[in-house]
């Protein structure tokens, strides 16, 4: 509901036109996120979840060692059982590692 506007009859209307809306979608479709990537100057910490799919996961992986090879300064820590809110979902694990993380200097 967060890309609509409800009115107070209590109707919805998009916040974007159609056009604008697929201008967008056009912009997702046509990036290059590697090659985003590789101009990425920072260090990149990956927390994916597994959510116990192993078609996906294995491809999620696949993806994530090609990202974590177009940029070396990366690090994956893996979350199981997980959704997409790992932060959520596991908060206390999420801290240790970004503690972790500072400590031994990735970010550095």
């Amino acid at each position: 509901m967060a890309n609509f506007d409800v009115r107070a009859d209590g109707t919805i209307a998009p916040w974007l036109t159609l056009e604008h809306h697929l201008a967008v979608l056009r912009g997702m479709w046509e990036q290059h996120p590697l090659e985003r990537l590789a101009a990425v100057r920072e260090p990149v910490l990956w927390l994916p979840a597994d959510s116990g799919d192993v078609a996906w996961t294995h491809d999620k992986r696949v993806g994530l060692e090609t990202a974590a090879a177009v940029h070396p300064r990366s690090r994956i820590c893996w979350f199981s059982p997980a959704d997409h809110d790992v932060h959520a979902q596991h908060p206390v694990a999420v801290a240790e590692v970004l503690r972790a993380a500072t400590v031994d200097g990735f970010f550095s």
